[in-house]
């Protein structure tokens, strides 16, 4: 693009001012104004700008006829339509307006006289004008017009640069549709929580890089979705602003876009964003090979890396679909009628030159064809070799040498790791290093290309220059902590080193107050905690583990990193008694057998021992022990595709958006009125907004601040964490809560989730395919729901759907909860279970419920739960239960949930860490 085709753009982005609608009287002083400022207004193309706008218009509007329309007053949900925020006020605009003007000379400047640089100028406007309607509140309260709105002015703007930038010239305007995968295969192959989280980020890094790529041939304004605005890779990346570190490491962002592109050049577009993800890619596993290759060389193994590349070629899945977005509505209609779909978009009524009515339409079939195009596009299968199959994927064959004996493939595979691993651990040692390569590779795991790829990024490529992101892997105490995830038994264990810190905090207090029975009591617990983490530093010495703590990865406990207690800083599977069996310890951190008598293994049982008394000492001190179950939370909206394309059955209708002057005019609601709302681009950038807001501002609040898990992935509307089971529950219920909120999705807005709940030693891709499933389950079940995935170490798992409200106003969570409560023990319970709980009969009702073989006495088996239990969140959970044995099921669920609280109260627990985080 030339200079002007980038001064067009900024006109269209900055003129008319933002204050046009609530302010029309002032607009021409504004406008004088900014063109003073600007100071390079092309002139000779007011017919351009002027259609492109009407354009925007109309994919905003739609609205037939040139009637008189009456201002709203309140700003209307585009999903909802609630009123959300009140018009700005016309008294509050000349302030306002000089905030913004002010604003634009501070973080950009006069345009530059030097041709070259006016691209990044316009990068520097465009983000300024967008972070400015983010960042200031009443910036949100202006929209596009005052007689439907639905919308703010902000994407209206976007959407008109946009346009002159793909009709500059007299060029049409097309929609390009980008996909990058594969995602289930890559981010769920995962042995480890490490390579659960290197995989999801390394998805919505490669797509980054993808929109980048477009985002700098065509400017940020072509990219509907996600919005970049409030992106943290992009504000990184791309408009070179600080961003915090934690969340520059969120994978918060889809792997798909959407942008408007010029047709004649959507297929570089496209192009641009395939080489760019490819070359990313390529560089981030050559920088795995090159980490490899020394040692395996001087291991023996010179061709160690066969198909290497071949493997790394071939992994990436790229898929664009290009739509036309023709300059005349009839040539839209008859493209959508030749494509043959069903679709749910009325184009009646409305003139030829209102096309840009059409896109709700176009973008349906867009996505409609990259849909079919992905499910079409079958690879052909990998031409695999004797090595034996990657450990973590199981598709991909293992680096390492082919033998010509067949026989023998097997046993040099292992060989060829073992050899390998033992290499990479001796340099570390002598390097001095802090880290152990050993468990980034441990013994008997081969891996493919891809898998070693993936697991050796973080040191290889984000924590090098080469990522840009500005980490160092050899910042110990700051940076590689950031590049590290807690293991399942860090997150299981977070509640227990939470109760911890809060009595030593309370122990302390009472003793300050000078009774010596608490001072008595202090000293004791600070002794026994002090024992504690003295033989944990022993185990962690290089004469023993030699292995340095990874640091606290958890934010709710404190900052990350070095900076917290030592008992933080270790990794949460030393919270748990069997940790510190000799042979485990040695199995968990070293990847040479065990010899009985070779003196560093004599040293750590030695140690062990010791660290396992003082272990037992504390939590018999402090009367609290953690949980070794831990939960994976999975969810995602409802019917997303629906709202995306204008057709779900709660989009709105234009009865609910126009005021009643229009409707009772010459609109009237038989006719009008019960149409729906076209999709529009702006509705697009309005998702994208509030999506991205949800993944880099609320999820995290939620999930981590306060729900002491982390987040491995975030798109906004669909999620991915790891959880504590005390606060896994009350998370979900946040978290839907406020999506339904009107500053984000609205009242229809419906979400279903899956949780599994497994021991932190259940491998971990079985947890993740458990979560996976029960979400499917809740799906089935109609949506709006949650199924919990109980798998015990011991019996049958347990598979329980509850809804989210019923009836409205109702909390299923809620209900579950105080179902899993501690009760008042019955008098007349005769099996005594637990001696604290009121679900004792449990069992005693599944073995009444088996002997009942006909229908009609399930009504006497429903009553007699009730008249055992009587609790008062049981009658409504019954209403809801398809079977008596689903009732069963839910019982011994929170039966599990009761006992595994370890004396920590989930609902004070949950109370206290949002107070913590409010202050």
């Amino acid at each position: 693009m030339t200079s002007r085709d980038w001064l067009l753009k900024a006109q269209a982005l900055l003129l008319p001012s933002p204050f046009d609608a609530v302010d029309p009287v002032g607009e021409p002083t504004r406008q004088s104004e900014i063109k003073n400022w600007f100071s390079r207004v092309v002139t000779g193309q007011e017919q351009l700008l002027i259609r492109c706008h009407k354009d925007a218009y109309d994919a905003h509007v739609g609205l037939p006829g040139d009637e008189p329309r009456s201002p709203q007053r309140f700003m209307v949900h585009p999903l909802s339509a609630e009123r959300t925020i009140e018009v700005l006020p016309q008294k509050d605009v000349a302030r306002l307006y000089q905030d913004y003007l002010a604003t634009l000379r501070d973080r950009v400047g006069p345009v530059p006289s030097d041709e070259d640089k006016v691209a990044d100028w316009y990068r520097r406007l465009w983000h300024a004008v967008m972070t400015y309607s983010i960042d200031q509140p009443e910036a949100r309260r202006l929209p596009n017009g005052m007689e439907v709105a639905d919308h703010s002015v902000w994407a209206h703007r976007s959407l008109a640069a946009a346009l002159v930038g793909a009709r500059v010239d007299g060029g049409d305007a097309g929609l390009l549709y980008f996909h990058l995968g594969p995602v289930q295969s890559f981010i769920n192959a995962a042995r480890r929580t490490h390579d659960l989280w290197v995989g999801s980020f390394t998805v919505a890094f490669l797509t980054f890089q993808a929109v980048k790529a477009v985002a700098t041939l065509l400017g940020p304004d072509a990219v509907i979705y996600p919005d970049l605005a409030s992106l943290p890779l992009a504000r990184k990346l791309f408009f070179d602003k600080e961003v915090t570190a934690e969340s520059l490491l969120r994978s918060s962002l889809p792997n798909k876009f959407l942008a408007i592109v010029p047709i004649k050049r959507a297929q570089e577009a496209a192009m641009a964003a395939a080489a760019a993800a490819t070359a990313v890619w390529t560089e981030m596993a050559q920088g795995a090979r090159r980490y490899i290759d020394e040692e395996a060389r001087e291991a023996g193994y010179p061709d160690w890396a066969k198909k290497w590349d071949e493997q790394i070629a071939d992994h990436l899945e790229l898929d664009a679909v290009v739509q036309p977005w023709p300059a005349r509505l009839d040539e839209a209609r008859e493209l959508i009628r030749t494509a043959e779909i069903d679709h749910d978009h009325d184009l009646s009524g409305l003139s030829d030159e209102q096309t840009g009515a059409a896109f709700g339409a176009l973008f349906d079939l867009s996505h409609r064809l990259l849909a079919a195009q992905r499910k079409a596009a079958t690879p052909p299968p990998w031409q695999g070799d004797r090595r034996p199959k990657c450990a973590q994927s199981g598709i991909h064959e293992q680096m390492g040498p082919i033998t010509d004996q067949p026989a023998r493939q097997q046993w040099t595979s292992r060989r060829f790791f073992r050899d390998l691993s033992e290499k990479l651990q001796i340099r570390q040692s002598n390097q001095g290093s802090e880290g152990r390569l050993s468990l980034q590779l441990p013994q008997g795991e081969g891996l493919s290309a891809i898998s070693l790829a993936k697991r050796l990024a973080p040191e290889c490529y984000y924590g090098t220059q080469a990522a840009g992101l500005g980490f160092s892997w050899e910042d110990k105490l700051s940076d590689r902590v950031l590049l590290r995830f807690p293991s399942v038994g860090s997150i299981a264990s977070a509640p227990f080193r939470y109760s911890l810190l809060k009595q030593q905090a309370e122990q302390a207090i009472r003793a300050a107050k000078g009774r010596p029975e608490d001072i008595r009591q202090f000293r004791k617990s600070e002794e026994a905690m002090r024992a504690w983490m003295a033989t944990l530093a022993d185990l962690h010495k290089k004469d023993c583990l030699d292995f340095t703590p990874p640091g606290n990865l958890l934010p709710g406990l404190g900052g990350l990193g070095d900076r917290v207690p030592y008992f933080l800083r270790v990794d949460g599977s030393w919270m748990y008694e069997d940790a510190y069996e000799p042979r485990r310890a040695w199995r968990d951190h070293y990847t040479k057998e065990i010899v009985e008598n070779d003196k560093k293994y004599q040293e750590l049982r030695r140690r062990a021992t010791e660290a396992a008394n003082a272990y037992r000492k504390v939590t018999t001190q402090f009367k609290v022990t953690p949980s070794a179950y831990y939960a994976v939370l999975k969810l995602d909206g409802d019917r997303m595709g629906q709202w995306l394309t204008g057709c779900h059955p709660h989009s709105v209708k234009w009865l609910e958006v126009l005021s009643e002057e229009i409707i009772s005019g010459s609109l009237p609601p038989g006719e009008f009125g019960q149409k729906k709302r076209p999709l529009f681009p702006a509705l697009h950038a309005d998702l994208s907004r509030r999506l991205g807001l949800l993944a880099a501002k609320e999820l995290p609040r939620i999930i981590e601040e306060v729900g002491l898990g982390r987040i491995v992935y975030s798109g906004g509307d669909d999620v991915l964490a790891l959880l504590p089971i005390h606060t896994v529950f009350y998370c979900l219920s946040e978290i839907r809560r406020v999506m339904r909120q009107q500053d984000y999705l609205g009242r229809y807005f419906t979400l279903s989730a899956g949780i599994a709940i497994a021991q932190i030693r259940t491998p971990l891709t079985e947890v993740l395919q458990q979560a996976r499933r029960a979400e499917e389950v809740a799906k089935e079940k109609g949506r709006d729901r949650f199924t919990i995935h109980l798998d015990k170490r011991a019996g049958a798992p347990l598979l329980v759907t509850l809804p989210f409200g019923y009836p409205p106003g109702e909390d299923g969570v809620a209900d579950l909860m105080a179902l899993a409560k501690p009760q008042g023990q019955d008098k007349d319970e005769e099996d005594d279970d637990s001696g604290r709980n009121g679900l004792g009969m449990v069992y005693r009702l599944q073995q009444e419920l088996s002997a009942l073989d006909r229908f009609d006495l399930y009504p006497a088996f429903y009553n007699r739960v009730q008249t055992l239990l009587r609790l008062d969140s049981l009658p409504r959970l019954i209403e809801v239960l398809e079977k008596p044995q689903s009732i069963i099921d839910l019982l011994l669920l929170a039966r599990f949930l009761q006992r595994e609280q370890h004396d920590i109260d989930p609902e004070q627990l949950w109370q206290e860490l949002q107070g913590q985080r409010a202050s």
